[in-house]
Parts: C-alpha cells; structure tokens; sequence
C-alpha cells in the first residue's frame, strides 16, 4: 500500500450569516496573513464565499514528511492566534492535514428494519474490535445520519400564553449542562455533590418547566406549547447506499509501512470469528478490498516478468547460440535478483 505525503494544508473557518465579501475581509485576510508567516510556505490560496473561509497552504517540494508534523503544527499555532482577532460570530478555525489515508478495505452494513441508529451502533462495535487487528491503522464509519431532537412550538399556543420563543430557546439551553456542585465533607470523606434533573428521555423533555409570567411565578410544561420529536439532522448531507439500501460504510486503512494483502486478510478472518455476534437481518457487504486487488496484480506481474525472461533467454539462445544465451541469461536474473534484494534492503517499494 504505497504512501501519500500531500504537502498541502486546509483552513475552513465558518461565518454563518456574512456575505463573500465580509468573510474575506473579516476572517480569509486575517487567516492568510498567519497563514503567509509560515517560513516553510511555497504558496497559498484562499476562497472566499457566503458564510465559509478556506485557505490552503502548500509547503515548499524540500521538505519531507518527517518534516511535515512540526510545521503543522506551527501552522495551527499561528492560526490559534489569528482567531482571536476574528469577528463575533465566526467560529473556531478548523486545521486539515490528514489526507494520505488509503482505504484499502470497505464493507457497508445494512440490514432491512433497522434503523440508521442501531446500524451506526453496530458498526461502532465492529470498528472497535477490528481496530485491534494487526496492520489497521484507522477505520472510519461513512454515512452516519447524526440523531436530533425536534422541539417544534405552536405559534398559537405561545401568543395564548404570551410566551416568546426567546425565552423557550434560554430555558432549554440551561438544561443538561455539567456544572460542578462541589463537595461536603462526611469525617473521614470527601463525598462529590452530583445535580440531578438532566433528561433521561425524549419525554423528559415535555416535562419541563417554562416561567410564564416571572411576576406571577406562572409556569407551564414545554410540552403545552410545543411537539417534542426524536429524529435525524436535516436536510442530510451524507448518504451511502449499497444495492438501492440505506447503509454505514465502514473504510479501514493500514497502518504506515504495514502490508494490505496481510491486513486485509486479518481483517477478513476477524470478520468471520465476530460473525455469530451479528444482530439476526444485519448483512455486511464487500464494497473493495483492495487486498485481492493487489494479490491479482502480483500474480500479473510475477506472469509477466516470467514470460518476458523466457522469451528474451529464448532469443538470446536462437541468435547467439545457446551456451552465449544461457550465460547472459543467467547475469540478466542475476541482475533482476540483485536489484529486488537491494531495492528490499533500502526500503523502496516495489511498485
């Protein structure tokens, strides 16, 4: 699985609510300016557009990839003190450097009747287990559709009360927030003072109070005024199917330096053993493997690389003789030989 170093670094800063030209005069030029300090920069570029920043960095031809993880990180520094002078509103700058993993192996799980949840739960199980296989270095899920709740008020129900939505908005935004209690001392004990309260259900949340009338001390629950749903984040973003089916993609890379073909067969094996643990429905399907693509080209080439020996000994042998053909055949393989086994001693990939 040969490896990638992309010399080259994004910074997607989001804007909500401003216009191409606030985000570049407000968050892009402020970006590119700490971006531009970078004495390992050859050069950068940026987009600017309604309610997003990206600046991309690419670092000079010079400097490996042993190299890259200190620039980065001074890269992210100096982004870090750039965003204190963004404007109210833009939030946290995001530093992209990761994008030489090679999936060398993808399955997507699906099962008819379950629910994008329960798949996105089983196939967090699955990655947690095959994350201990020998030669996996990162498995990343596909596909997720993220689980909201929906509180949606009645505009006629809140004018009835005369509640405004500002004030539902602040009631549910102080809820379920961890906030220390402190502790009180029990001789010989330090005991931890845990609040309780915090929903447990989506129901829970109907059952929540809203101050009314703050002179009064007129309350009412949220549930008087408004629908509670569970659901999923709309509209979505990201949507995998496999054979016309809703489904999880589950990408699994190999570590640096390590083998597919051995990797992908671990895998494969690791699969089988956790087979009795799949939940009754749940199909897991073989999107790639590149670990039988890379099996197939090995055996293409090592065909290959044979037949072209024989037929060049083979003419050798017919215009000069058969002992002046074996003899520069036999230095030809030795050559071959001999560059394999210090391309092997050096390091150097074979593809």
């Amino acid at each position: 699985d040969p490896e990638f170093t992309i010399k080259q670094a994004r910074v997607v800063t989001a804007y909500p609510g401003a216009s191409a030209a606030e985000v570049a005069d407000e968050v892009t030029e402020a970006i590119k300016s700490a971006v531009q300090r970078l004495g390992q920069l050859d050069v950068v570029e940026s987009v600017s557009q309604p309610g997003l920043s990206i600046v991309t960095a690419t670092i000079l031809e010079r400097y490996t990839r042993r190299d890259l993880p200190q620039i980065w990180d001074e890269l992210r520094r100096r982004v870090g003190d750039a965003a204190r002078e963004l404007p109210p509103g833009a939030l946290p700058p995001l530093v992209q450097d990761d994008f030489g993993d090679v999936y060398g192996v993808f399955y997507a799980i699906w099962g008819d009747g379950f629910t994008d949840a329960e798949l996105e739960e089983y196939a967090t199980t699955l990655r947690r287990e095959l994350m201990l296989v020998e030669g996996v270095g990162s498995i990343r899920l596909f596909g997720v559709q993220p689980e909201v709740v929906y509180v949606e008020f009645s505009r006629e129900r809140m004018a009835q009360f005369g509640l405004a939505p500002e004030v539902l908005a602040a009631t549910l935004a102080g809820q379920n927030l961890a906030t220390p209690a402190g502790y009180v001392l029990v001789e010989p004990m330090r005991l931890r003072i845990e609040p309780t309260g915090q929903f447990e259900s989506v129901d829970a949340i109907g059952d929540l109070l809203v101050l009314v009338n703050p002179e009064q001390g007129t309350k009412l629950y949220l549930r008087d005024v408004a629908e509670i749903t569970r659901g999923y984040a709309e509209p979505v973003t990201v949507r995998m199917s496999f054979n016309g089916r809703p489904a999880i993609g589950l990408a699994i890379s190999t570590v640096a330096g390590g083998n597919v073909v051995r990797m992908g067969e671990a895998v494969s094996e690791r699969l089988e053993a956790l087979k009795t643990q799949i939940p009754l429905g749940v199909e897991i399907g073989l999107v790639a493997h590149q670990a039988k693509t890379v099996n197939e080209a090995i055996r293409l080439f090592i065909a290959g690389l044979v037949e072209a020996f024989a037929i060049v000994i083979g003419v050798l042998m017919i215009f000069m003789g058969f002992r002046a053909g074996l003899i520069i055949g036999i230095v030809l393989t030795l050559t071959v030989l001999g560059t394999f086994a210090l391309m092997h001693a050096t390091g150097v990939m074979l593809e």
